[in-house]
């Protein structure tokens, strides 16, 4: 590849990305590290081998509240999750004493993250489909919100490195409360930022360097016995909206960069040093894409007409037009776009 032929520098490993695909082999990678992670049982139907050895996963009857395979046992509360890691239906089961049922979590849909299936108990047995089933984890991150009334719940830990000694935490609202999206008025979901553990900050550094991704967000389940355990690794992420994060983040990079800068000149004498001190940059050409999930189809408009700006309001509410629930406004919106297209030039 030309990142081996011209010895570059990358900041998260390309061929250890493709690990991060399948959820098995991000659990094999923890667990051979020693990175704590709730107990589960592996299933595999496409030759990979399953945990227990040569599992096969029985139809597991809705009045059956554990799955017995090869001798090993999780009990529900379960969490099944598809081997794909790009498969994100993932789906939880509970306890006949807790009610029975389940819930099905999937990509935020606006302000819909999850589905109660009350009736429905049966875990998935797909004919080519592998799964992973974890033993569901009591979070203690409860903080009190107004959509609770006051009372606390369930909370995910997201983390973010960058490098093996930084990492940023934040806390948000589980999928599994309810399914229903916290946002702020400018439509950003709430998340409280958190500190770390030392437990916390050990395993952020250990992931960073088993998984050979320096810029790196991971999910992790803080345990009510104060123990932490992760339960994905997603590789390149970044903080939404954070500017000491971001300010941090190109502090450390740049150190990075320039670190490997001096180790080039210190490799080559003088004379034949690639970076030659009367060599001078004249520009950086960079190309990003959006790793292999599709940009969202999005417009950022500045508007000053005072007909478009007087369709908003109030400036701390995020104003919506959807067709299925907005034609009213909707309508309102394409006659002034229509009466400004109308105009002189010099009157729009």
């Amino acid at each position: 590849t030309e990142m081996n032929r011209h010895r570059m520098f990358v900041v998260n490993d390309l061929a250890s990305q493709r690990l991060l695909l399948d959820r098995r082999l991000v659990s094999a990678i923890l667990n051979l590290h020693s990175i704590p992670t709730p107990r589960s049982l592996i299933v595999s139907k496409d030759g990979l081998p399953s945990s227990p050895i040569n599992s096969i996963l029985p139809g597991a009857p809705p009045e059956i509240d554990s799955i017995l395979v090869n001798g090993a046992e999780v009990t529900k509360p379960f969490v099944e999750k598809p081997a794909n890691g790009e498969n994100h239906n993932i789906h939880i089961y509970y306890h006949s004493k807790d009610g029975g049922g389940s819930r099905r979590l999937f990509r935020k849909v606006n302000n819909q993250s999850s589905e109660g299936h009350p009736m429905v108990s049966t875990i998935r047995n797909r004919e080519r489909e592998s799964y992973i089933y974890e033993e569901f984890v009591k979070t203690n991150l409860a903080v009190a919100s107004k959509a609770t009334t006051g009372k606390p719940m369930q909370k995910d830990l997201k983390i973010y490195t960058v490098g093996e000694s930084y990492a940023h935490a934040e806390a948000r609202k589980s999928p599994e409360v309810d399914g229903k999206v916290e946002r702020l008025p400018d439509g950003r979901e709430v998340r409280h930022i958190v500190r770390l553990t030392e437990q916390e900050q050990s395993i952020a550094s250990s992931i960073v360097r088993c998984f050979k991704q320096r810029v790196c967000g991971f999910d992790v389940l803080r345990a009510s016995k104060g123990d932490s355990y992760v339960c994905d690794v997603n590789g390149w992420s970044f903080v939404k909206g954070n500017d000491q994060y971001y300010d941090k983040c190109g502090e450390l990079l740049t150190e990075m960069f320039v670190k490997e800068t001096q180790k080039i000149k210190e490799k080559f004498p003088p004379e034949s040093a690639p970076l030659s001190d009367n060599w001078k940059l004249r520009g950086l050409v960079s190309v990003f894409r959006h790793a292999d999930r599709t940009p969202k189809q999005k417009v950022k408009i500045k508007m000053t007409n005072p007909n478009i700006l007087g369709l908003f309001s109030r400036a701390d509410k995020e104003v919506k037009m959807k067709s299925d629930k907005n034609q009213k406004e909707l309508s309102n919106l394409l006659d002034i776009i229509v009466t400004i297209l109308n105009a002189p030039l010099d009157a729009q």
